[in-house]
């Protein structure tokens, strides 16, 4: 199975790190955003990803 990709949405940069730093270490890709905005535009960029 492949891996899953998770899209963290956080604005504070230090739970948005800890919290990446963890799924990765379980076998997730993670994305990082720190809004609403960000997010959209890195769904939108990235379709297939999701």
């Amino acid at each position: 199975m492949s891996a899953q990709h998770v899209l963290i949405v956080e604005d504070s940069l230090v739970y948005r790190r800890l919290l990446s730093r963890m799924l990765t270490q379980w076998g997730y890709i993670v994305s990082e955003a720190e809004n609403g905005v960000a997010a959209l535009a890195i769904l939108e960029n990235q379709p297939s990803a999701w």
